[in-house]
Parts: C-alpha cells; sequence; structure tokens
C-alpha cells in the first residue's frame, strides 16, 4: 500500500494521475463480446472472470482516493479545531 501524500496539491496530482481513461479501460469493455463471438465458452468464461477481477482492482484503487481524500479532510478539520 502506497503512504498518502502529504499535501492536498499531491493528494490530488496522486488521484488524478489514476483517473487517466486508456484505451486499455474500452478493450476490457467489448472483450468479454469479442470472446463470445470468435472464442468457445470456456475462453469466454475466462475473459468474463479476468474482466470482473481488473474491475475489482479498479473499485479498490477508487475506495483508496476516497481514503486519502477523507484522511485530507480529518486532518484539515483537526488543524482548524486546534486554532
Amino acid at each position: 500500500m502506497y503512504p498518502a501524500p502529504d499535501t492536498m496539491h499531491d493528494d490530488e496530482k496522486f488521484i488524478r494521475s489514476a483517473y487517466s481513461m486508456r484505451l486499455t479501460g474500452y478493450a476490457l469493455a467489448i472483450a468479454p463480446l469479442a470472446a463470445a463471438i470468435f472464442l468457445d465458452p470456456k475462453w469466454v468464461v475466462a475473459v468474463g472472470f479476468a474482466v470482473l477481477v481488473l474491475n475489482v482492482d479498479w473499485v479498490e484503487a477508487r475506495l483508496y482516493d476516497l481514503c486519502v481524500r477523507s484522511r485530507r479532510a480529518n486532518l484539515l478539520l483537526a488543524k482548524k479545531n486546534s486554532n
């Protein structure tokens, strides 16, 4: 697991870097359909499972982004209350 960035700017820069949509994302979206057309059923299941695993990894990364933002908000609130 990566340590949380130190500043708010670094937080947003870190989070923004993961949101860039690449060609890979589109390929993953159509991979099960292409597999269903061209491959045997066992390969369709395998491709679908691989896409599912990659999507779960993507969801975990977005949850980590929310945790980084929540940590930053908590630090800012604690700093505001101490003043």
